[in-house]
Order: structure tokens, then sequence, then C-alpha cells
């Protein structure tokens, strides 16, 4: 939101220079991801798992936004989207940077999405899948665990010029396979 400038043109011999307000609103949600905090105490970042426990490897941790809309009009109530083949998309694997080290670790930058509504049929719900590397204290190998993270679950949909910034904790390990990946319940502010 700001004052410019704004040059409007009728035709090509025809222009007019106009001075105001102009209100700018995103057509696209935005999703802020971060990691606040691993494992249960407060002084480590392991997960104790039937007495045996595991670490995290940050360097490793990667995100993927699934099910975002890369497709929309201005005004979707008036004029509807009519071709909406291939609207979805799936992100590549992001990682995420740890701070010192440690958690927490903030997606370096923000997903974005044109609106989307899954509350009739959950196939094409927006998420976020979190891979974690974790290691058995006793063994050398990482294995990647799997993580679904909801976005927006109370009202099932992304709304366009919103920021949503989602924070979780990890404090369990996931599923070896992505898509039986081990729901977490995010906190999350929304801002317009």
């Amino acid at each position: 939101e700001g004052d410019d400038v704004v040059t409007l043109t009728v035709n090509d011999n025809d222009t007019k220079t106009l001075s105001g307000n102009v209100v700018l609103r995103r057509t696209a949600a935005k999703i802020s991801f971060i990691i606040s905090k691993f494992g249960l105490a407060d002084d480590n970042d392991e997960v104790e798992i039937n007495g045996k426990k595991y670490t995290p490897n940050y360097e490793g941790i990667r995100v993927i936004f699934d099910n975002g809309v890369q497709k929309s009009t201005i005004a979707p109530d008036v004029v509807p989207l009519t071709d909406t083949t291939s609207i979805y998309f799936d992100t590549e694997e992001i990682s995420m940077q740890p701070t010192d080290g440690h958690a927490p670790c903030t997606l370096s930058m923000p997903f974005y999405s044109y609106p989307s509504d899954w509350s009739v049929t959950e196939e094409n719900d927006a998420y976020i899948l979190l891979v974690v590397p974790w290691k058995a204290v006793d063994e050398d190998i990482y294995k990647p665990y799997h993580y679904k993270v909801p976005i927006n679950p109370d009202k099932d949909k992304l709304e366009r010029n919103i920021h949503y910034k989602i924070s979780v904790q990890i404090s369990m390990l996931g599923t070896l396979d992505p898509d039986q990946a081990v729901v977490v319940e995010p906190s999350y502010v929304i801002f317009d």
C-alpha cells in the first residue's frame, strides 16, 4: 500500500497521468515455515523411542510444498477458473537453515500459492512435507523421516492476500514412507 504515480493508457495516442493512493493486494497466499524445536527437553534435541535415543541432522532437513495452486483469476467469484487441469504443483525439496547448528530452523524464503479450497475433498489439500534425517545415537546412518504439516486446518483452504506463518515442534520420529507421513499439528499465525 502506498502513493505512486500511475500512467493510464487508453490507446496508443492518448495517455493520462493520475496520482493517488494505490492499494496493493497479493493475489496469492504467502506461507512461512519454521521448526521451533526438536525433542521434549529444553537442553537437547534428542527424541527417545522405546528406550533408544535419536538425534536430528540439521544440515539435511528439507521441505516440500505439496498441492500449491499455480493458476487463478483476479476475481474467482466473478470469473471462475475454467481450465483446472494441471493447476496444482509440488515444489522441489528445499533445505532449511538451522540457527547456530540447532533449532529453530527457518525456511529461507516463503512459499506462494493462489487460493485453494479442499473443504469438499482432501485430494488436493495444501500441506508441507517435512523430511528430517534422524539416527539412533548408537548408529552411524541417518534415515529420512517424514512429517505432514497441514496448512490452515481450521478452514481447509488457502485464501488470497493472507500470510500463514506456520511453526512446528518435532518431538517424535516420523515415518520412513513419505506417503504415510506422520501428521504434525502446527501452531500458526494468520496475517492479512
